[in-house]
């Protein structure tokens, strides 16, 4: 396990971008018998209408029948991950409601699976699928195979959403100088610019300069609207 492991996160380390994690997971997670894997992640930003990313390599005919019927607002496996964070195999969550939604998944082998979610620091919700047509998951697999699932889960977690925030925020995410980066946190903290002057030892034009700065790097419309942005994306940990 310890080799298997160390070597997994050799290759993530050395992946470069999402396409490139998610091929060392969907190799690994057809080592355990899964013909596909589906990631998904629902970002913070933007607040109105928060960012959704989908990776998977189902048929593409059942990823425009997913779309065009808006399954990703009632996927039972998705209600269910984003309800707890503990792992659960599909078929202990299948039910009457959704005999539509499996019918039709079952015909593109889309019919067993075992997922986990995940929600970390900065709020960004995803979940992890490995999924098959064959039979269900037994209690003999799941002893065999838990621990590697549930590491190469939160592997997936780990890599996928850190590489898609870059990937997807990249247009957004103007390095901050120090100074920027001060001013938006008390700006955060509801402080006018003639209280950020006193309080950084600085003229309140200096401290404006600054603000208008953080508000082109960040494509923003006003001083709150950039704070709110940085911090929801974590530029002012």
């Amino acid at each position: 396990m310890n080799i298997w492991r160390e070597d997994l996160l050799t290759r993530l380390n050395a992946a470069h971008g999402a396409t490139e994690v998610f091929s060392v997971i969907e190799l690994e997670s057809k080592a355990l018998g899964f013909d596909h894997l589906a990631y998904g992640v629902r970002f913070r930003y933007p607040l109105s209408n928060p960012r959704i990313v989908l990776l998977n390599n189902y048929p593409e005919q059942w990823q425009t029948l997913y779309a065009e019927r808006g399954y990703i607002n009632n996927d039972p496996v998705v209600m269910r991950g984003m309800a707890s964070q503990l792992p659960f195999v599909w078929s202990e969550h299948y039910s009457q409601a959704s005999d539509t939604f499996w019918e039709e998944a079952r015909q593109f082998g889309i019919a067993n699976g075992w997922s986990q979610s995940a929600t970390d620091c900065r709020g960004r919700q995803s979940l992890v699928s490995f999924v098959r047509g064959a039979e269900c998951l037994s209690s003999a697999e799941l002893f065999a195979n838990g621990a590697r699932l549930s590491f190469l889960a939160h592997a997936g977690h780990e890599y996928l959403c850190h590489q898609l925030a870059r990937e997807h925020h990249a247009q957004d995410l103007g390095e901050l100088t120090t100074r920027e980066v001060e001013v938006l946190r008390w700006t955060a903290e509801g402080k006018t610019a003639g209280e950020i002057s006193i309080l950084m030892g600085i003229s309140e034009r200096t401290v404006n300069f600054h603000a208008a700065n953080t508000m082109a790097k960040l494509n923003c419309a006003n001083k709150t609207a950039t704070a709110v942005k940085a911090a929801i994306l974590g530029l002012l940990d």
